[in-house]
């Protein structure tokens, strides 16, 4: 019997960690089980242990914790944003990395089995979310690039994105750079060869 309760809460861990994570009154029994068990049962405190080391998943507040400066104030334009450039580099890459931690962090495993998100998106919410804001951003690259009518204007905005991208990186942000990344190397990006040919002049 003790063994089966703890596989069925291995089960629900794996398949379900976010109720861990989410609800205090879960989280709360699991801990008073595993102090009860390293007193009184000492072989399912062993079977626990495992366990345990699971339960320790990534959190927004976490990674935040783990990624940014405590000291880091938020950088605020001081008037009405009109473009890109008005805009610190390092906080567009900031806040892009805390809403997609936010994300990430309510990713559950079972979305990621049998490639669930290619048959049914309704099985996989959280990676279509993720798919569709990849798309999004991507998109929003590519149109901020391409509507620029001089190259001096075009240079000027493609390496304000460059920029972005090195402050994602810092922050291990990788989904968030291939974005970006992805966008300027599209055809319809590539093709400007007079911007890419002067970008080292300009830089």
């Amino acid at each position: 019997m003790r063994t089966s309760i703890i596989n069925l809460v291995s089960f629900w861990m794996t398949h379900k960690h976010s109720d861990f994570v989410s609800d205090p009154g879960i989280a709360e029994s699991f801990e008073n089980w595993c102090k009860w068990a390293s007193e009184n049962d000492k072989a399912s405190a062993t079977q626990l242990v495992p366990l345990q080391n699971k339960r320790v998943l990534p959190t927004t507040e976490r990674i935040i914790k783990t990624t940014f400066n405590p000291d880091y104030e938020p950088v605020v334009p001081e008037s009405a944003i009109e473009s890109i450039h008005d805009i610190d580099s390092e906080e567009f890459a900031r806040q892009l990395t805390l809403m997609e931690a936010k994300t990430f962090c309510e990713l559950e495993v079972n979305e990621l089995l049998n490639q669930n998100w290619t048959k049914n998106k309704k099985l996989a919410p959280v990676v279509t979310k993720m798919a569709d804001r990849f798309n999004i951003m991507s998109s929003f690259v590519k149109t901020e690039l391409l509507s620029h009518t001089t190259v001096k204007s075009r240079l000027k905005a493609l390496s304000k994105f460059i920029e972005i991208i090195e402050h994602l990186l810092k922050y291990k942000n990788y989904n968030g750079a291939l974005e970006i990344i992805s966008a300027i190397d599209s055809s319809s990006v590539r093709r400007l060869k007079s911007t890419f040919g002067n970008l080292s002049v300009y830089e």
